[in-house]
């Protein structure tokens, strides 16, 4: 019982690792505007996207320029 246990975590453990992302890059476009690079690592594959985004006040907003 113990051992299924631990192998069940382990599992677990492995999964949620294999899914993350994070923001790996903010660079200036100009007054008010900005590129973000976002990189997703999945269970399978790692991906990228790419936004401009502009500054509206206290907010971001953003569009999708691409994504591999």
């Amino acid at each position: 019982m113990n051992k299924s246990k631990i192998a069940l975590t382990l599992l677990i453990g492995f999964v949620l690792a294999g899914c993350t992302a994070s923001y790996t890059s903010i660079q200036p476009a100009g007054e008010n505007a900005y590129y973000v690079t976002r990189t997703k690592n999945n269970f399978f594959k790692i991906s990228g996207t790419l936004y401009h985004c502009t500054a509206q006040g206290k907010k971001m907003v953003c569009t999708e320029i691409g994504s591999e």
